[in-house]
């Protein structure tokens, strides 16, 4: 999830993680997420078949299609608190994470690794690509939402 530089907030994003995993105490349990979550990316339950990097890493083909995917499961994995009218709600912290909280290889590690596969997908083989690779916005915005995510569960 580090081989490509994907910028500053993709890095800030990842080091959120290793804080909360370090807050976890790397306790790595087998329990993930709920059962109730059905729209998880199909490259993500590849990469997780996959033994988590051992084999060649998910190619995001589809940028429009993994990007809906993702929203929908990432929407599905949050407290219903997070749930307002126009989206989810970045505004003020909740008091309930129960449903986030999955310390280890089964929790966090999944969302963070699907944006690591689209921002390689949506920003190219390099800068110059940026435009013809499609909507980067559209990837910040959930590189953003995952890192608000991260710091409230810290």
């Amino acid at each position: 999830i580090s081989k490509r530089d994907l910028g500053e907030a993709y890095a800030n994003m990842v080091a959120q993680l290793c804080d909360l995993e370090r807050s976890y105490n790397f306790v790595n349990k087998t329990r993930g997420f709920p059962k109730v979550c059905k729209k998880r990316p199909a490259e993500l339950d590849h990469w997780v078949r996959d033994g988590r990097g051992r084999g060649a890493p998910p190619v995001v083909s589809n940028v429009s299609q993994f990007a809906t995917t993702w929203n929908d499961w990432w929407s599905e994995l949050q407290p219903v608190w997070r749930h307002g009218k126009d989206g989810l709600l970045r505004e003020e912290y909740g008091d309930n994470w129960e449903l986030l909280y999955a310390p280890g290889a089964n929790g966090m590690l999944g969302p963070v690794a699907c944006l690591y596969w689209w921002g390689v997908a949506v920003l190219g083989e390099d800068e110059s690509s940026v435009e013809a690779n499609g909507p980067v916005a559209v990837w910040t915005e959930a590189v953003k939402d995952v890192t608000w995510v991260l710091e409230g569960l810290i």
